[in-house]
């Protein structure tokens, strides 16, 4: 009669895992009631009791906390999707014209070349698929050209918003003709640019990482890895088309590349990375969805991708 053993032995240490918890869809009915606190009201602190202690035909307050199916909550208030529109030209500065924004399928009336933030939200807003926004704005700097940059702030229209798209063939530049001017948009897809940061508590950090994408992965990469390197292996990827990685400097016995999916297959999501075969002191690796910073100079515009309401009560 065979007779089988098995041993397990335990060393101390440091879980290369982390546990994320992300709700689910949002669910009503698991919204949950909530007392304490204080409310500001006509500026009075007004206590958070009318779940239990409510008075007829008088106001009460109490805090609603949005849940999923399985009452995980939602930690995050939602997010104004925020995308910016940018004028230049490739010499000298923007001196006329005009630009329009198309949003929708609709196209706003001919935008002056030097409109201020009110003219620009207003001509927004007559479009019907844009809803409430508000606009600021800073010279445009960018290149060394002459424009002006337009922060727009979607304070109505909810989520990760399509890009605004802009024309801005009919602006002049005091270059002259012979000049090429633009009206362009950056705007931020969430998951569409990753930061992708290594890092130790003391030096040595070494081994090999993973990353992966729709259940996918990529060979293994050395810990320090080239931004070509790691852009090479990604793009074997089969849901991976096209990709851009930069590596930043050494900084926290780690790296940071920033990886933007160009092109791809299906929906985004963060790429996931396995880091069993990372050596060192206590090694971590961890993702995090960015979105672009459109620079102006003294002022820069960071562009923001937009989440639902629906997961606020």
């Amino acid at each position: 009669m065979a007779t089988t053993t098995t041993v397990t032995t335990s060393t101390p240490g440091t879980s290369p895992f982390s546990t994320i918890i992300e709700p689910g869809a949002f669910s009503a009915a698991h919204t949950t009631a909530v007392q304490g606190g204080t409310v500001l009201v006509n500026g009075i602190q007004e206590p958070m009791i009318a779940k239990e202690q409510a008075t007829f035909e008088t106001n009460g307050y109490m805090t609603i906390q949005a849940r999923d199916a399985f009452t995980n909550r939602y930690m995050r208030k939602p997010l104004d999707e925020v995308q910016v529109v940018a004028t230049g030209c490739s010499a000298g500065a923007i001196n006329g014209g005009t630009f329009t924004v198309s949003f929708g399928g609709e196209t706003s009336q001919p935008i002056k070349w030097d409109a201020t933030n009110a003219v620009v939200e207003a001509e927004l807003e007559k479009l019907g698929s844009v809803g409430d926004v508000g606009v600021t704005s800073a010279s445009n700097l960018v290149g060394g050209v002459g424009g002006k940059a337009y922060a727009v702030t979607f304070k109505s229209n909810e989520g990760d918003l399509g890009a605004v798209t802009a024309n801005g063939a009919l602006l002049t530049s005091d270059a002259g003709a012979a000049t090429t001017t633009s009206a362009t948009v950056t705007q931020c897809t969430k998951y569409k640019m990753q930061d992708i940061t290594s890092a130790d508590t003391a030096a040595g950090l070494g081994g090999t990482f993973t990353l992966s994408f729709h259940g996918v992965s990529t060979a293994q990469m050395q810990f320090d890895v080239s931004g070509a390197d790691m852009k090479t292996e990604l793009q074997k990827l089969a849901d991976i088309h096209v990709a851009t990685v930069v590596r930043g400097g050494a900084s926290g016995n780690g790296y940071t590349w920033t990886v933007t999916l160009v092109a791809y297959e299906g929906s985004l999501e963060r790429l996931y990375p396995e880091v069993q075969m990372l050596t060192g002191t206590a090694p971590t690796l961890t993702v995090k969805a960015m979105c672009p910073i459109y620079n102006v100079g003294a002022s820069n515009f960071p562009t923001v991708a937009g989440t639902d309401r629906k997961s606020v009560v």
